[in-house]
C-alpha cells in the first residue's frame, strides 16, 4: 500500500485490547456506526459524519449513567483526564470508550452546529445506494483482476463495470457518467463499501447473483438488473442498522479485499490503491481474519475487451 494510505477511523479502537475484549458488544456497535460514514461521505464531509457518530456515542453512553456519574464523565473529559482515579472500576471501561470518542470529536469537529445529521446520512444511503453498488462492482473487478498482472488497473476495473448483455450490447446496467460519478465521489471508501455490500448481499441471499462479468448471459443480466432496481435492495440500505451485529463479517470482507489488491498495481502506475484500509493494530486488536469469496474468473471476452481497448 502507498505510504499515504488512509486508515479506518474508529476512536474506541485506540483503546487497549483488554478493554476491547471486555466490552465487545459496545465496541462492535461503535465500529459499525463509524463504518456508516464511509458509505456516503466524500473527502469533504467524512470527518463531519464521524464527528456526528462520536457525538451520538458520547450522548448514549452518558444517558445510560446516573447524574453523578454523568458529571464525573464530563468533568474528567473536560480536564483531559484519560484515566480518572476517583472513578469506580466498573465505570472506567465505559469512561475510556466515552473519552476516546469525546477527544476525537473535540479535536476534529468541535461543534455539530450547521453540520451533518443522521437524517442526512439516512437520506444519502437511500439516494446513493446505486452509486454504492457501482463502487462495489469496481472493487469486485479489481479483486478479479488481481492475478492478472498485465491487466490489473483501476481503469480496467472501471471499464469492466460497464456490464453488457451478451445478446444485446446496447443494454448496460450503468452508463459511463454514473460509473465516473460514483468512483469520483466514493473511491477513497471502496474497501469499506465492499465489505458492507458483500455482507448485505449475503443476508439477502444474492451473493452468487452479484458475481459479475462484463458480458453476462441474458438471464443473469436480467436478474441483476431486477435486483438492482428492486424495493428489496433499497430497503436493505434503508434498514442498514439491521446489520449492526455483522461487524466482524463486514471487517473480514474488508480485510480480504485489502489483502487481495493491497500490493497490486498496474505496470505503468506509480502508486497502489490509496483508499481507506484497516490498520494493522485494528486487525490485531479485533483478532480479524479475512473472509474470502470466489468471484467469476476473467473471461476470454473480457481479456480481449481490455487488450483491444488499449489499441484504440
Amino acid at each position: 500500500m502507498s505510504n499515504t494510505t488512509k486508515e479506518f477511523i474508529c476512536p474506541c479502537l485506540s483503546l487497549k485490547k483488554e478493554i476491547i475484549d471486555n466490552n465487545t458488544d459496545e465496541i462492535y456497535e461503535n465500529v459499525f456506526l463509524h463504518i456508516l460514514p464511509y458509505l456516503v461521505a466524500d473527502k469533504k464531509n467524512l470527518k463531519e459524519y464521524h464527528g456526528l457518530v462520536s457525538y451520538d456515542i458520547q450522548d448514549v453512553l452518558l444517558y445510560d449513567q446516573d447524574i453523578d456519574i454523568q458529571k464525573k464523565f464530563i468533568s474528567a473529559a473536560i480536564s483531559k483526564n484519560k484515566t480518572p482515579t476517583n472513578m469506580k472500576r466498573k465505570f472506567k471501561d465505559t469512561y475510556s470508550i466515552f473519552y476516546s470518542e469525546y477527544k476525537y470529536y473535540k479535536d476534529t469537529v468541535g461543534s455539530m452546529a450547521d453540520n451533518v445529521t443522521y437524517r442526512d446520512l439516512d437520506e444519502s444511503l437511500e439516494k446513493q445506494y446505486r452509486q454504492i453498488m457501482i463502487v462495489y462492482f469496481i472493487l469486485q473487478n479489481l479483486i478479479r483482476l488481481a492475478n492478472h498482472e498485465k491487466l490489473y488497473s483501476i481503469a480496467n476495473a472501471r471499464d469492466l463495470a460497464f456490464i453488457n448483455c451478451v445478446d444485446d450490447e446496447n443494454k448496460e446496467l450503468y452508463k459511463e457518467r454514473a460509473i465516473t460519478t460514483a468512483w469520483n465521489n466514493l473511491h477513497d471508501n471502496a474497501l469499506i463499501i465492499f465489505g458492507f455490500v458483500q455482507n448485505l448481499l449475503d443476508k439477502l441471499g444474492w451473493a452468487d447473483t452479484f458475481k459479475i462479468q462484463k458480458f453476462l448471459a441474458q438471464d443473469h443480466y436480467n436478474k441483476i438488473n431486477e435486483c438492482l432496481y428492486s424495493d428489496e435492495l433499497q430497503s436493505a440500505f434503508k434498514n442498514h442498522m439491521s446489520y449492526k451485529n455483522d461487524v466482524k463479517n463486514i471487517l473480514s470482507y474488508i480485510l480480504f479485499a485489502s489483502e487481495t489488491i493491497g500490493d497490486k498495481k498496474h505496470l505503468q502506475a506509480k502508486d497502489y490503491y490509496d483508499g481507506t484500509v484497516l490498520s494493522p493494530k485494528i486487525i490485531t486488536k479485533l483478532d480479524l481474519s479475512k473472509k474470502e469469496i470466489d468471484f467469476l474468473p476473467i473471461s476470454n471476452e473480457e481479456r480481449t475487451f481490455i487488450l483491444d481497448s488499449k489499441k484504440i
